[in-house]
């Protein structure tokens, strides 16, 4: 026996039905966005069956009125049995707010035949689906079009203008960018909202949150339609943030909200998972933690930027043999001008892999001189002779006067390149930024206009998700030294890395069954020589890395060392039995060292490091 279409399902009498006091708005049809997901087989998780249950009035059962309490942020608080006319729901990404609520919660108040009921000959029902951008639109068309194919209910998509209708009944589906005031005249059933926390939260805005919420309510008033905003946090302000996060908890018999990370809403993300998911802290509160960030916060930790500054290094003089990059902010009245060279080096460090570090060469700013008129090819040529200096890297530069200053360039030698600087790829070209500061692999010289620059640099969260990062909205404030660094760091990151050290990585073969690597990454060194030429003879890895250890075991096997192997080997053994408060004598013999058998009242630190050593020397790296 085949599963019953939606389409068949008999609906409850409702020719005669009264309308709706105000507040709650008890069902009367039998389909409900829970019944709605059962058939289409829908996986639904605890909390995504807690909010379509409650939001239609369904009973819950003992787990999902704990979880109604969870995410209500009310330990007292009991569902309306009648349901609620609104439901706002603040959820972290990935926890289906679109395909397991939305969309779901449409399908049914669609298939609701008393909502149809007063309408006009000829009147349609309309199911509105509103976002701030035509790409989450899309998003809410295709997730409503692909349930009705599921659940085999006739439909004509027009693709083009974002509607279906049903087959058979007054019944048009439409989807809206925030700024469209057409779809919201005239009658409607039921109201989705979409990612209402990118809404413009600001008065004179064009979609501003208030307005589209309050536009949307007369279409609903005569039907007693349900009203659905959710969304993915974003900044502190706005209806979506007031009434999820800061209202959280003071449900009434008209609205419930719902707030939750993304491993509530989908416990198959952890919130581990989460944290590998996304690195940067500030963002991964704002993505899977439902935590909104501020409107406008500081971009960079002073204490971050003080910890990647070389103290007293104001200038790193050209490697023969290395390869650099620049960065170019060019600036023509009150801006400053700035270029910024660097280059990318491996970085050997203990008991780790080498660092993958962008390191700031040169920071030079040429300041414009108040009432004098700026001479442009004096400065061009000025900038042409230091990147000389440094083997003529490539140039990244912003689209500021960009025919003039890739002229100037280019009669002077220079390659260059035009970086966009549109706040997406800004977001992205400071993040690689940020994420390097943080994990120790940028190198900044002392020059104090640029370490304040980047100390005052502002994060700015706008509408749309759109992120603005700039010096801050007062008088003197600059970003020129920031915005080259950040050019000068996209092209750095393209380079091979230099250093004293590289390695060229095992050659990968695709051969069938015989695929494979061949061979063991190479380690080189560079070796200036007496008449000034550079050459890159074979090393050993960098210490503490897996192939550093690797080698140490193949030359054991083979019974050879070397000087390096045997300091590195000492300074393991000391280093263990330092911790192991284990005196050791000018022979290097330690005084109580006991491979073989746990030493009375030594620690389970102690043992484990001792097992360390025990290991090494099994191994003959010991």
């Amino acid at each position: 026996m085949g599963r019953k279409l939606l389409s068949e399902v008999e609906p409850t009498k409702a020719a005669n039905a009264r309308p709706r006091p105000k507040g709650a708005s008890a069902p009367t049809n039998a389909i409900t966005p829970h019944g709605v997901a059962t058939l289409a087989g829908i996986p639904l998780t605890l909390a995504q069956r807690t909010v379509l249950k409650s939001f239609w009035g369904e009973p819950l059962d003992a787990d999902e009125l704990a979880m109604f309490r969870t995410l209500t942020g009310n330990e007292r608080a009991k569902p309306n049995p009648g349901g609620t006319r609104e439901a706002w729901v603040c959820a972290g990404r990935r926890g289906g707010k679109t395909t397991r609520i939305a969309a779901p919660c449409a399908v049914a108040a669609a298939l609701d035949t008393s909502l149809r009921v007063g309408l006009a000959p000829g009147e349609r029902l309309r199911i509105l689906t509103i976002a701030p951008t035509i790409e989450h639109t899309r998003q809410d068309f295709h997730a409503i079009k692909g349930l009705l194919a599921v659940l085999g209910i006739p439909h004509t998509a027009r693709d083009g203008d974002l509607e279906i209708e049903l087959s058979g009944a007054p019944v048009l589906f439409q989807s809206a960018v925030a700024t469209a005031l057409g779809p919201r005249s005239g009658t409607a059933g039921f109201v989705v909202i979409d990612e209402a926390a990118l809404l413009p939260t600001t008065p004179e805005a064009v979609g501003y949150d208030k307005d589209v919420i309050a536009s949307v309510k007369p279409a609903l008033a005569t039907t007693g339609g349900r009203l659905l905003v959710l969304s993915s946090p974003w900044a502190q302000a706005g209806e979506h943030y007031r009434l999820t996060v800061k209202e959280r908890g003071k449900a009434t018999a008209r609205r419930v909200s719902f707030w939750g990370p993304t491993w509530i809403w989908n416990p198959s993300l952890t919130e581990a998972m989460t944290h590998e998911l996304e690195e940067d802290l500030r963002r991964w509160q704002r993505e899977y933690a439902a935590l909104a960030g501020a409107t406008e916060d500081s971009y960079f930790a002073p204490t971050d930027i003080d910890a990647v500054v070389d103290t007293g290094v104001r200038e790193r003089p050209p490697v023969p043999g290395q390869r650099y990059a620049a960065g170019l902010d060019v600036a023509f009245r009150r801006d400053r001008t700035v270029l910024t060279i660097g280059h990318r080096e491996y970085r050997a460090q203990l008991s780790a892999p080498p660092l993958d570090v962008i390191v700031v060469d040169l920071i030079r700013v040429w300041k414009p001189t108040p009432g004098v008129p700026l001479d442009f090819d004096k400065l061009m040529a000025e900038v042409a002779a230091i990147v000389h200096r440094y083997r003529d890297p490539k140039v990244g530069r912003d689209a500021f006067a960009s025919d003039a200053v890739l002229s100037a360039l280019k009669q002077r030698g220079i390659a260059s390149a035009e970086l966009s600087m549109a706040p997406a790829s800004q977001a992205l070209r400071f993040d690689m930024l940020a994420q390097r500061i943080a994990t120790s692999r940028f190198r900044l010289v002392d020059e104090p206009i640029a370490i304040e620059e980047l100390k005052g640099l502002r994060v700015k969260l706008h509408a749309g998700g759109r992120i603005e990062i700039a010096a801050p909205n007062r008088s003197g404030a600059h970003d020129d030294c920031a915005d080259s660094i950040a050019l000068m760091v996209e092209l750095a990151a393209k380079l091979p890395a230099g250093g004293d050290i590289r390695c060229e990585p095992a050659r990968f073969v695709w051969n069938g069954a015989e695929s494979g690597a061949v061979g063991e990454p190479q380690w080189t060194q560079r070796v200036i020589w007496e008449d000034g030429s550079e050459r890159w003879v074979a090393c050993a890895p960098p210490q503490d890395t897996p192939d550093w250890h690797r080698y140490v075991a193949t030359m054991a096997a083979q019974g050879l060392s070397t000087p390096e192997i045997e300091r590195w080997r000492e300074a393991q053994r000391r280093a263990v039995l330092r911790v192991l408060n284990v005196d050791i004598d000018l022979g290097g013999r330690a005084d109580n060292s006991n491979d073989g058998e746990t030493n009375r009242g030594e620690t389970a630190e102690q043992k484990a490091l001792r097992e360390f050593v025990a290991g090494l020397k099994r191994t003959g790296t010991g």
